[in-house]
């Protein structure tokens, strides 16, 4: 792929500029290599898993990993899309990558940059690696949950909480025990980006379902967390009423594990009383829930 030798090229000058020719690696035009790297992108997107029958992955990996350690804002935007969109095609092509792509993804999701587009894709090379490797995610969760966890604490625009909750809910649905217990600082806004992720347009199927069954799964392993957010959380499973019938099942089993904790606690009664109609008539008509 010609596109492999933009990049190639562009790498060169950056580690050969300024003994070549006096100038500093950010004084570097990089529009050749952001090209390349938006090209692949692109075939990745239209031929999927063929990919790697027009591209030799071999040369490929060490330039993207050189790429990576680049820290201008721009390429480290285009290089997380780039690997977001290689997981979810050739995951096992990218492996020996992943670490380190998320090691430095970790650092754009919280504090996000001023660019949120980075931060944006630092989420979304997260979001769709857990996707593909599943518990495998679990030695590099740790650092990357604390994060998306100040991430939806803090106030952000929606692109950067709802996707945050996607990926926390990715990383919930293989690794329940990492990011259960979070719930008790970050419950309420994780269920309302929950809610959010399932409404809008722009949300994949995968992303809604993976949404809604790693929020059940975290706050079944912590259902008290739910105290002062039970509202949101019913609004999110509400949303994904429509879901297939294993996930209106365990909505059921989480919906009753959760009062039966408000139970214990003597707070169901103030909590359901508080609750907006619309939601009470919704616990009681489709989930069988009532005082």
């Amino acid at each position: 792929l010609r596109s492999l030798s933009y990049i190639e090229e562009t790498m060169t000058m950056l580690a050969t500029c300024e003994e070549a020719i006096g100038i500093s690696p950010d004084d570097v035009d990089r529009e050749f290599m952001w090209a390349g790297l938006e090209l692949i992108s692109d075939f990745s997107e239209g031929i999927g898993a063929h990919l790697p029958e027009l591209m030799d992955f071999d040369t490929f990996l060490p330039l993207i990993k050189a790429v990576l350690e680049d820290t201008d804002e721009m390429t480290r935007e285009i290089v997380f899309a780039l690997l977001g969109d290689l997981a979810k095609v050739v995951p096992n092509h990218i492996a020996p990558l992943i670490p380190i792509t998320l090691q430095y993804a970790g650092e754009h999701i919280y504090p996000p940059d001023d660019s949120v587009n980075l931060s944006n894709n630092a989420i979304y090379v997260l979001s769709e690696v857990t996707a593909q490797i599943k518990d495998g995610i679990r030695p590099l969760a740790p650092p990357l949950v604390a994060k998306v966890v100040l991430l939806l604490q803090a106030s952000y625009e929606d692109k950067l909480t709802v996707n945050g909750a996607i990926a926390l809910c990715r990383i919930a649905l293989f690794c329940t025990d990492l990011v259960a217990p979070h719930l008790n600082d970050c419950g309420a806004a994780l269920a309302t980006n929950c809610y959010k992720a399932i409404k809008w347009d722009g949300t994949s199927e995968s992303e809604r379902l993976d949404c809604i069954k790693g929020l059940l799964a975290a706050v079944n392993a912590n259902p008290q967390s739910m105290a002062d957010g039970f509202a949101y959380f019913v609004k999110a499973v509400v949303a994904a009423k429509n879901s297939p019938p294993e996930i209106q099942q365990a909505s059921v089993a989480v919906l009753n594990a959760v009062r039966a904790a408000m139970q214990a606690s003597g707070r169901w009664a103030a909590i359901h009383t508080s609750l907006p109609i619309v939601l009470k008539q919704e616990l009681k008509v489709v989930y069988g829930i009532g005082e």
